[in-house]
């Protein structure tokens, strides 16, 4: 569009967009999705190779929900409780839960006691912080991007920092900022 198009008139607290669909969290706690569902990836059952288009925002979680990434074919939410969820494909295991399974239902992926606070979705690598600031990685790992000397992917969450992670951005490469401000970088081609 020319100009900007409201998608929702209020309440969203968040929102992340990838290549081909968009997450949303509104101030109730709700998770809401709309764009392209192949593989799964907005958890309205739609699963395989086909396309289906999501134009209008629909529901995926009606509460609970703090934060959302939409990664290369699959998406990863947080919920207040500091579990963490995935939607979508998972060659590599980027859905973190130990298989290769496709997911076009949210499946739980860390459970409470996870104590998860942040999550980023990349191309074909996840990676999410916990409230004690480590830092954790699964998935593709092919360039080296989960930081762990290996090229191997990794079916379940690896632990990559110990503490003192601020924050983290990935797409095909891996960032992250510690505490003492400093920025680190994972994977080949940086």
């Amino acid at each position: 569009a020319e100009t900007a198009t409201m998608i929702v008139p209020s309440g969203v607290v968040q929102v992340s967009t990838s290549n081909n669909h968009t997450l949303f969290v509104k101030s109730d706690g709700s998770l809401w999705g709309m764009g392209e569902s192949r593989y799964g990836k907005l958890g309205n059952g739609r699963g395989g190779y086909n396309s289906h288009y999501e134009k209008i925002p629909f529901q995926i979680e009606s509460s609970g929900v703090i934060q959302a990434s939409a990664g290369g074919h699959h998406s990863m939410f947080v919920k207040t409780d500091g579990s963490l969820w995935a939607i979508g494909a998972n060659w590599q295991g980027r859905l973190g839960d130990g298989t290769e399974t496709q997911r076009s239902r949210p499946v739980q992926v860390i459970d409470s006691t996870g104590n998860v606070s942040y999550v980023s979705a990349g191309v074909s690598h996840t990676l999410f912080i916990k409230t004690d600031g480590s830092l954790w990685g699964m998935g593709d790992n092919s360039q080296g991007q989960l930081g762990d000397g290996t090229t191997e992917h990794r079916l379940s969450p690896i632990l990559i920092e110990i503490t003192d992670t601020l924050s983290v951005s990935i797409r095909r490469k891996s960032f992250y900022v510690k505490a003492d401000g400093t920025i680190w970088a994972m994977g080949q081609s940086l």
